[in-house]
């Protein structure tokens, strides 16, 4: 049994490896091009293998008895499938943004909350600062997202262009977390040994700024290469036209 174990713990990090490197390909890769999207795959397949297996590591810890480590495990699986699965259900809903407004979607938000209020409840017992963050990053972010149901969603030109690499992002900083968190450790393992405790937060809280100033500055760049390019190709386009080039 700890020899099939250890079989399974290789190849989820062998598929963390994978993922890390795939990710970084898209993003600097002509966008819709044969490599971008072979690359994209990859990352993805890395990704739903890791989630599975994740799935199973956290199965198997709450039939342990070790749940405390389980429902931070799950919850960190829950929310890096939700951004996968966002970035690729979103390419198959281009008509409108409302389509992504399924009762599937509404119940992966619903169990990010309670998920989240979950951690929050596990610090108040422990005080371990990760459970606050990651508690409180559940709760708020799938609220927000839960308010937003009530009102019509926005008619944003190429919303699904955007939805797509700001999910994928925060994929990757998922992997990433995940791969310098956990996965560092099994490779070196001294890693964080009599190191101060900021040091070993650093891999949780570092690629949450990088990741979304990353998808700030992306957005503000297309933004302007759309208009652009509308204007280049027809500078007679109605209104209309402009928005949604």
């Amino acid at each position: 049994m700890s020899d099939l174990r250890s079989v399974f713990g290789l190849l989820h990090l062998t598929a963390g490896a994978v993922a890390l490197v795939a990710f970084w390909f898209p993003l600097f890769t002509r966008k819709g091009a044969r490599f971008h999207r072979t690359a994209g795959w990859v990352f993805v397949g890395a990704m739903s293998f890791i989630l599975v297996t994740a799935a199973t590591m956290t199965v198997e810890r709450v039939i342990g008895g070790n749940r405390d480590f389980a429902l931070f495990l799950g919850f960190l699986t829950l929310i890096t499938f939700a951004a996968v699965w966002g970035g690729i259900v979103v390419l198959r809903r281009k008509a409108g943004p409302h389509l992504m407004r399924t009762p599937f979607d509404f119940a992966i938000l619903v169990v990010i909350m309670l998920a989240g209020m979950a951690l929050l409840w596990q610090w108040w017992e422990t005080r371990f600062p990760l459970l606050l963050v990651f508690g409180a990053l559940g709760v708020l972010t799938s609220a927000s997202e839960m308010l937003a149901w009530r009102r019509p969603p926005p008619e944003v030109p190429r919303y699904w262009f955007y939805h797509h690499f700001e999910s994928m992002i925060i994929a990757g900083m998922a992997a990433h977390i995940a791969f310098f968190a956990f996965g560092s450790t099994r490779l070196w393992p001294d890693l964080y040994v009599g190191q101060p405790w900021w040091l070993m937060l650093l891999p949780w809280v570092a690629p949450f700024p990088i990741a979304f100033g990353a998808i700030a500055l992306l957005k503000r760049h297309y933004r302007r290469t759309f208009k652009a390019r509308t204007y280049r190709v027809d500078p007679n386009a109605t209104p209309k036209q402009a928005a949604d080039p």
